[in-house]
């Protein structure tokens, strides 16, 4: 029989050679690598990243600031009222947001792919385009939203039941809101393809932060409805400033390129 010393420190000499082999291998490439990268390779990296970091780290932030104010009104409201009448809201937001996270959430990337490719060919026909697709989206959503405005409260009577009533109520307070929202989502990435995404978390922060704050003071002196009724107000003022804008960008974008076409002409 072989000793088991002998069979340990053979074992041991061929994992070192083996490691030392690939090692080596590495070494070898990664010098290849070194050498394909130039200085010039390098400093095209890094104005790229330049470029583009604003896309990365205002993105994040948009969302970030979103689920913040979210979660945030849904604490105050807790604070303030029972949990039943939380729970309440919850359900009516959560049936009024179905339209959106189908629809709009869902054809956001497709959107998005088009902008990019409008701006890629043809840039001066980005507000139209913008404007159609804001448009669009409006006649989409007009109808559903219409009858939870409307008969929000029969609905979730026969849906749910009679202890929900409140809930189809809360649920037409907020529809048109949601149903602005449900137009904003698609065509917020105007402000991604118009590098301008510095501007909407400007904007989405001052909102949030007003619209927390109102929120606050709604909740403290009156009762669910009135409160989100209120509330109602503030959001649509706040999406409808910010579905003008968006158009407002576009235009501005498209009206600039025209412009320098036209110069270069």
């Amino acid at each position: 029989t072989s000793n088991p010393i002998y069979m340990i420190f053979y074992e041991a000499f061929g994992f070192f050679f083996q490691t030392f082999i690939l090692v080596k291998r590495k070494i070898k490439k990664l010098n290849l690598w070194l050498n394909f990268i130039t200085f010039r390779r390098i400093k095209i990296s890094l104005a790229i990243i330049k470029k583009y970091k604003d896309y990365s780290i205002y993105h994040n932030l948009v969302g970030l600031t979103t689920l913040a104010s979210a979660s945030l009104q849904v604490i105050i409201l807790s604070i303030n009222y029972s949990a039943s009448e939380t729970g309440l809201y919850s359900l009516a937001l959560g049936m009024t947001s179905l339209p959106i996270q189908l629809v709009s959430l869902g054809t956001a990337s497709v959107i998005y792919n088009q902008l990019v490719a409008i701006v890629s060919n043809s840039p001066h026909k980005l507000y139209r385009n913008s404007a159609k697709l804001t448009i669009a989206y409006m006649l989409i959503g007009f109808i559903p939203y219409l009858i939870i405005f409307l008969f929000g409260k029969s609905i979730f009577h026969i849906v749910f039941s009679s202890d929900w009533i409140v809930s189809g109520e809360l649920a037409s307070l907020i529809a048109l809101p949601m149903y602005l929202q449900f137009c904003i989502y698609p065509v917020l990435s105007i402000f991604m393809v118009t590098d301008t995404i510095k501007i909407q978390f400007r904007i989405d922060v001052f909102f949030s932060i007003t619209t927390t704050i109102l929120l606050y003071i709604f909740s403290t002196y009156f009762d669910l409805i009135r409160t989100i009724e209120l509330h109602s107000i503030a959001l649509s003022s706040y999406r409808i400033t910010m579905l003008a804008y968006i158009l407002h960008v576009s235009k501005k974008y498209s009206q600039n390129l025209k412009s320098i076409s036209a110069a270069d002409k």
